[in-house]
């Protein structure tokens, strides 16, 4: 995952872990897929949740070509 650095002012890759938190939505009967959340965090931390190092970033849904 590549993420801007504001201290160096730069794009920085960091090899890392990722989680996927995907979330529906419900609309009467249905149930869809309304996105997901990639949350990636270095690979020398155990933890994801409340780290600052870690990156969040929405995954776009591929749509299927026929």
């Amino acid at each position: 995952m590549s993420y801007h650095d504001s201290v160096k002012d730069e794009i920085v890759p960091m090899p890392g872990r990722v989680r996927l938190s995907p979330y529906y939505f419900t609309a009467g009967d249905n149930v869809e897929l309304g996105g997901i959340l990639a949350t990636v965090c270095p690979l020398d931390k155990k933890l994801i949740h409340g780290m600052t190092e870690a990156v969040m970033a929405p995954c776009a849904l591929a749509t299927q070509q026929r």
